[in-house]
């Protein structure tokens, strides 16, 4: 099992009020699989739009019907917030034009500094495509440590997907696929592995069918441990064949630990 490293992150540039970003400029982006550039951008973020003007261009666009989705310091003890689509019938409508987006924010602690907007953006049945932006100071402390962390909220992710099919819509929007399907021995499943750039790794087992059978995450131990202390905190364990599983109506858990990495099944 190859073993997943936890990369260092530093934060800086605005401070933020009522969970909204009233204004910051960036100086630098990257897509997955690019380089970094040079790319001037200013955002800002209220009541559930953002607006993002392209400086060198002397364009600009909103986006609507964004909500808070979750907040809080991660395991590095940095500040973030981080808004999805909204499920509404209105914004039904409008995402068959304009796709789906979310954007995650970083920064130094609560009132603090931003470093880097993360933006995932998904359009019909296209790959989700991920696009980091800088400030000139997230760009400084990347440059210097040369390792980027996406911060990733994969707790979220887990503890409020509900089906399987729950998981794999959230995994669709913020994950690409990394290669082709592997097939098993006996030629009845299919596996696919995800990634985002970060430290959590999904990889989906699919029927002939193309039903989801499983879905492992390959996550960093120490956020594993505190995912599953949650689970089981609210819905207890259950020895079953042996084996201590946590039963969430029609999900089960599997959780081992290689090393430095938690392994969750679940099923």
């Amino acid at each position: 099992m190859k073993k997943l490293l936890l990369l260092c992150l530093l934060f800086n540039c605005i401070p933020i009020h009522s969970q909204n970003v009233e204004f910051v400029k960036t100086s630098y982006s990257k897509i997955e699989g690019g380089e970094m550039g040079k790319e001037n951008f200013t955002f800002s973020l209220s009541n559930g739009t953002i607006s993002i003007n392209d400086l060198d261009y002397n364009t600009s666009e909103k986006y609507l019907y964004l909500e808070l989705k979750n907040s809080g310091y991660d395991d590095e003890g940095h500040y973030f917030i981080y808004y999805s689509p909204a499920k509404s019938p209105s914004y039904s409508a409008y995402r068959s034009i304009n796709g789906l987006k979310a954007y995650k924010f970083f920064f130094v602690k609560k009132g603090g500094e931003l470093l880097i907007i993360m933006e995932l953006k998904k359009k019909g049945n296209s790959d989700p495509k991920v696009k980091r932006y800088f400030t000139e100071k997230g760009y400084n402390s990347v440059s210097e440590n040369n390792i980027l962390e996406t911060n990733f909220d994969i707790r979220g992710l887990i503890t409020e997907s509900k089906t399987l099919n729950d998981l794999m819509n959230r995994i669709n929007f913020s994950f690409e696929q990394q290669g082709d399907k592997k097939m098993s021995d006996d030629g009845l499943f299919a596996s696919v592995k995800y990634d985002n750039g970060g430290t959590v790794f999904p990889i989906v087992t699919y029927t002939k069918t193309g039903t989801v059978q499983q879905i492992i995450f390959l996550i960093p131990k120490t956020e594993s441990d505190n995912i599953v202390k949650k689970l089981i905190s609210k819905y207890g364990t259950k020895e079953i064949n042996g084996e201590e599983l946590i039963i969430r109506d029609s999900l089960t858990y599997d959780y081992r630990v290689d090393g430095e990495i938690g392994i969750l099944v679940i099923k």
